[in-house]
């Protein structure tokens, strides 16, 4: 049910054509707003109706806090904090616990391995109920089962925490499992959360985790390097899904956190709410259901028994009125 959540005077001066009406709300009431209304006024013209780029998402940021790094630049969650910090309310505490208590909608770990059974348990339960948790890779997380395995390149036990199951040590430019040259992106592939990206040529990956080969791999692979080998994987977990970046979330790894499809990559994650309008090339081949039309009085009604349009037609038509059929 619609509530007024706040209201604000806007004035305007002779001769003006556009004013200014500023509204401060705390982050739980912005994201219910559904719509801007002129009180006393019964018209489609005195409303406008909100979409999800006004909403700011709930992001927790975990990392390894290392005292001797001298540069900002080297963080973990330095470009996360730049990319995220315009589109979403971020939140940083030591312990995952803390974190939980704050209720966020995306938890994110930066080369974090080795969490506890409690951490672990707490954390599954809160994937399952809806949460989004992003990982990403990085130096501790690829020498983790080192021990077990001789050499550095056996197979991990599979991690509840992660898409899939990873070879320890990963791979690297000159090292042991070597690459000639940096890896560029393969094109996204359809049906991905990332189709219709431009891939950039100047992002390079040095190195980055290995997923085992199996079965479950093609389908959990969201984003590939140009051999093929992935670059995000994806677990649906409940009502909830966690994902993997297999490099670093710094650009020790590579210089995709230094371009702006990282931002794109987070946003299509729904990691944030930064508003974008899909092109015609994204829009190409879709349908889309209108499932509420706006009346000449203001008010909104169920539209589902509308007919659906082609996704070229929105790309360069303004929607309106439709005329009247016969």
């Amino acid at each position: 049910n619609e509530r007024e959540l706040a209201r604000a005077p806007a004035s305007f001066a002779a001769g003006d054509s556009a004013t200014i009406a500023e509204f401060t709300l705390q982050p739980e009431l912005r994201n219910r707003i559904t719509r801007f209304q002129i009180t006393g006024l019964r018209g489609a013209g005195a409303v406008s109706l909100t979409d999800d780029s006004l909403q700011r998402r709930k992001v927790a940021l975990l990392g390894v806090r290392d005292g001797t790094e001298a540069l900002a630049l080297l963080a973990p969650l330095h470009y996360l904090r730049q990319a995220l910090a315009p589109s979403a309310d971020l939140i940083e505490s030591p312990g995952i616990d803390e974190l939980l208590l704050a209720a966020p909608d995306v938890l994110v770990l930066a080369d974090m391995p080795g969490l506890t059974g409690d951490e672990t348990e707490a954390l599954l339960e809160w994937v399952e109920s809806g949460g989004l948790l992003l990982r990403f890779a990085g130096p501790r997380m690829a020498a983790a089962g080192n021990d077990a395995a001789p050499g550095g390149f056996g197979i991990r036990t599979q991690d509840p925490l992660l898409p899939v199951a990873l070879r320890a040590g990963g791979r690297t430019v000159g090292g042991a499992m070597s690459w000639g040259a940096p890896r560029r992106l393969a094109p996204f592939r359809d049906g991905t959360p990332f189709a219709g990206l431009a891939v950039p040529q100047d992002v390079e990956i040095r190195a980055q985790v290995l997923a085992e080969p199996g079965p479950e791999l093609a389908d959990r692979s969201v984003a590939e390097l140009s051999d093929g080998t992935p670059l995000v994987t994806r677990r649906l977990q409940g009502e909830g899904q966690i994902v993997l970046f297999h490099v670093t979330a710094n650009a020790e790894w590579s210089s995709l956190p230094l371009s702006g499809l990282f931002v794109e990559m987070l946003e299509r994650l729904s990691v944030s709410t930064r508003g974008t309008t899909p092109d015609a090339a994204e829009l190409a081949g879709t349908s889309w259901q209108p499932e509420a039309r706006l009346d000449g009085f203001g008010q909104l009604h169920r539209a589902t028994d509308r007919p659906s349009l082609p996704g070229e037609a929105l790309s360069d038509a303004l929607t309106g009125a439709a005329p009247l059929g016969p």
